[in-house]
């Protein structure tokens, strides 16, 4: 009979926590949430990632060549990155690295 009573005051009281705790959670949570206001401004960024292209010879890279235009006028407006470094000399665990973010012996992608 004793072992009843503690299991019965066990439940109890583990039914009187969780509903003090689910009722402490509820109360704090706002009933009329603003929705934030959409950002506007945020980050721009294109990553122009051809194979095979060497940077030399690119005319905003020094080459005299009119080779690509479009990318000189282009680099006019933005940020030219001269001394970017592959973490692999193949494709596709390069650009796996650049999208994931994570070193090609981590993804062990192969080229």
């Amino acid at each position: 009979m004793r072992h009843n009573k503690i299991v019965k005051r066990t439940r109890f009281l583990f039914s009187a926590v969780v509903l003090i705790s689910l009722s402490s959670f509820l109360a704090g949570c706002p009933r009329d949430r603003e929705k934030p206001e959409p950002r506007l401004e945020g980050p721009n960024i294109i990553i122009v990632a051809v194979d095979t292209l060497a940077a030399q010879n690119l005319g905003f890279m020094g080459c005299e060549r009119n080779t690509c235009p479009f990318l000189d006028e282009f680099s006019k407006r933005c940020i030219v990155f001269e001394r970017a470094y592959s973490p692999k000399a193949q494709t596709l665990p390069t650009f796996t690295s650049i999208w994931s973010g994570l070193h090609p012996v981590t993804h062990n992608i192969q080229g």
